[in-house]
């Protein structure tokens, strides 16, 4: 691998990979800025071969949070099979742990191509045996239309679902108040988390006795698609499935009302009731893609 040269590069933004870089990138940095947010600065270690561009790694590099993640791992196809991915990782791996970096994370899609050897080299080099996350649905309104849901579903006494649209601003400082004071719901499952994206057509409220207790926000993932990866209802109120089920209904119809033609149905494995509730329910309506999770503890 005498002929590859390795270079890492501090403090890029997102912007300037965007905009000189984006071609490099494996999973799209665009595409995955549509539903994610990823934190300026960040670092890449890049790989030429006569002075061509081959390889390109890019991680976090926020020196304020204790672990980094790589987003971006691409190579060049006529370069793969070389092994200047398992180099171009190290050299990832010994920077940040120069850095001051004590962890490093990556997330593998089962419907990449390079997904399990992705998966091996992470292994090969000490990190966690990639474990499963979460499952991802895609399918089209054409094909929500055909599923076999349940009409007229009642809820128990008490129950109510609403569009947020509807929801007040008192009662969204209500949600803060108690979330500053008893932590009861996951950072990522905030209803506030990326406001700008949200889609107050479809997206939901839960209610029991005229108090919120859950919601399911949609987001736009692009113009033509919504995704739905923020279903929460307390853990009290999780009596049956019945209840996230129709939020997932009558959102899914209201998407079909409105012509948005695509959707991205996103089931966390921390849920496997609902999990295995998709998998049998929309298995023959969609694609599936598994997305694993992966670490390793650094040594400073």
């Amino acid at each position: 691998m005498s002929d590859y040269t390795y270079k890492a590069s501090f403090n890029m933004t997102v912007e300037f990979v965007m905009e000189n870089l984006e071609k490099y990138t494996f999973p799209n940095i665009r595409k995955q800025i549509q539903s994610v947010e990823i934190k300026n600065p960040i670092m890449a270690v890049s790989v030429t071969k006569d002075d061509n561009l081959v390889g390109l790694c890019i991680s976090e590099f926020d020196s304020g949070k204790k672990y980094s993640e790589i987003f971006s791992f691409y190579i060049d196809p006529k370069h793969r099979n070389s092994g200047i991915g398992t180099e171009m990782l190290v050299k990832t791996e010994q920077i940040l742990s120069q850095k001051g970096f004590d962890e490093v994370r990556c997330y593998i899609w089962s419907s990449w191509e390079s997904s399990e050897t992705t998966k091996r080299m992470v292994k090969r080099l000490g990190w966690e045996e990639p474990a499963k996350l979460m499952q991802i649905f895609k399918t089209d309104t054409a094909r929500v239309i055909n599923i076999p849901w349940k009409d007229n579903v009642s809820l128990p006494e008490g129950y109510e679902i609403i569009p947020w649209s509807w929801i007040s601003p008192e009662e969204k400082k209500e949600i803060m108040d108690e979330q500053e004071f008893s932590d009861y719901y996951p950072d990522n499952l905030s209803p506030f988390y990326h406001q700008e994206r949200i889609a107050f057509h479809t997206s939901l409220a839960l209610k029991f006795k005229n108090k919120i207790i859950g919601w399911l926000m949609i987001y736009w993932n692009s113009p033509d698609t919504l995704e739905y990866n923020n279903l929460f209802i307390k853990k009290e109120y999780r009596e049956s499935l019945s209840i996230p089920m129709e939020m997932i209904r009558k959102a899914s119809l209201l998407q079909v009302e409105q012509g948005v033609p695509n959707i991205i149905w996103t089931v966390g494995h921390e849920n496997p009731l609902l999990e295995q509730f998709f998998e049998k329910k929309f298995g023959d309506f969609g694609d599936k893609a598994i997305i694993y999770g992966s670490s390793k503890k650094l040594q400073n």
